[in-house]
């Protein structure tokens, strides 16, 4: 037979070989019983109880995934946390549990209006849908007992097929053993393409329905570059294949065909990602998440230890740029120690700049501390700042303000010192 080509969206520059595997973890739920026959009370119990362990599930898989992926990708479980709290999906749980419905049935009636919404929506927002599908999956699975399936220890050279892949599901993917994954739906946006591109999987998405005609056990080629399921490949599609199974990394500078220099900076929350980024030919840092520092641990970190990490990014770029933005808590942050407010939307409320202008002042001030010591020790390197979720021009003035105190105050003799530029 000869080889069939399937087109899809580009995820990875990377290709992959291997045999198909199928991954089907959508169940059906049975008929509910009859509305008499349900127990409110022991069904919003049930409720309750899934979406605790839905919660230190979540914190256990944040973890992990920082460890093996990065910050910026773990930082979609803590989004997952929110949904699980969120009033509209918890009430609407209860309303219909109070209706008549087992729990499982309320929330998967409830998660699939909230899915059916963003789905219809277009670009990145339709792609949220998925973590819905997500959090909807793992509470069933709770409430249900039902088993997980191990994506983390699949055969190796397996090509994982699937309608779709969730942010916990790609999580699981193990680069050693996964030669690659397709998937029906999803866009170059979507968590599982985000993954797949820190993971350096080799990835196509969007195929299409022509995806379910490729059964278990047969042999593809994943082409995440020029974005193509390859189904019984020839020997040259093959060998072609094996060939692109590493990215290039380009360290020279980047310029556009008129001689215009480009920068390509990383984005980074911790110290562990700089001498990556450096190495995969990063000409600076485009934005330090400093509020990674912050969190997963019971109090604030002191200047000392800010100024060492901050230090450290200036020197990893001598000849570059590292923009840090100072820290940005509340929303989808929440850090233990503070006082953060209990509001019906966090993520535009007190937040940003406006805790570091007003309850959160003392950190605010350490921060730029060590961000001026880490400036004015070091002779290479340039050192912006940037402040987060700034809404006014007032705002800007009072930081600036802020900033100048500190200034004077690390240099009360008026000797010359060099200060953070603005981002």
């Amino acid at each position: 037979m000869s080889e069939r080509r399937l087109a899809g969206i580009d995820v990875t520059p990377l290709a992959g070989v291997g045999t198909v595997v199928w991954y089907r973890p959508d169940a059906d739920l049975p008929e509910p019983p009859a509305p008499e026959e349900i127990d409110a009370e022991a069904e919003r119990a049930a409720f309750e109880e899934a979406r605790d362990e839905a919660e230190a599930e979540l914190e256990a898989e944040r973890e992990r995934t920082a460890e093996r992926v990065g910050e910026d990708e773990a930082a979609v479980f803590d989004a997952h946390v929110q949904f699980i709290n969120d009033p509209q999906i918890t009430d609407g749980v209860a309303e219909r549990i109070d209706e008549g419905l087992p729990a499982a049935h309320a929330v998967q009636a409830t998660f699939d209006e909230f899915v059916e919404r963003f789905a219809d929506m277009e670009g990145r927002m339709a792609e949220r849908a998925d973590d819905l599908r997500d959090v909807r999956d793992r509470l069933l699975r709770l409430l249900t007992d039902g088993e997980r399936v191990d994506l983390s220890s699949l055969p190796e050279d397996s090509v994982v097929l699937a309608e779709r892949l969730t942010p916990s599901d790609t999580a699981q993917l193990d680069p050693e053993r996964v030669a690659g994954f397709a998937t029906v739906t999803g866009g170059r946006t979507s968590h599982a393409a985000i993954f797949a591109r820190s993971l350096a999987i080799p990835a196509v998405v969007g195929v299409g329905e022509t995806l379910a005609a490729v059964g278990d056990g047969e042999t593809v080629v994943v082409d995440g570059d020029a974005g193509e399921v390859v189904v019984d490949p020839d020997e040259d599609t093959v060998a072609a294949a094996s060939q692109r199974t590493e990215a290039a990394i380009r360290e020279e500078a980047v310029e556009t065909v008129d001689g215009r220099e480009v920068e390509v900076a990383a984005n980074v929350g911790t110290p562990a990602e700089l001498g990556p980024a450096a190495e995969r030919g990063a000409d600076g840092v485009g934005l330090f998440r400093t509020e990674f520092l912050f969190l997963d641990r019971e109090s604030a970190p002191g200047e000392e230890e800010q100024y060492e990490t901050y230090r450290e990014a200036i020197e990893t770029f001598p000849d570059g740029r590292v923009v840090v933005r100072t820290l940005d808590v509340g929303g989808d942050k929440p850090v233990p120690y503070l006082d953060l407010p209990d509001e019906e939307n966090p993520f535009l409320g007190e937040r940003g700049i406006r805790r570091s202008l007003g309850p959160d002042s003392d950190l605010f001030e350490t921060q730029l501390r060590a961000l001026l010591r880490a400036d004015a020790d070091t002779d290479t390197g340039s050192l912006a700042v940037m402040l987060p979720l700034v809404t006014t021009v007032e705002e800007v003035a009072e930081a600036k303000a802020v900033v100048d105190e500190a200034v004077d105050a690390s240099n009360p003799r008026g000797s010359t010192r060099r200060c953070p530029s603005s981002a």
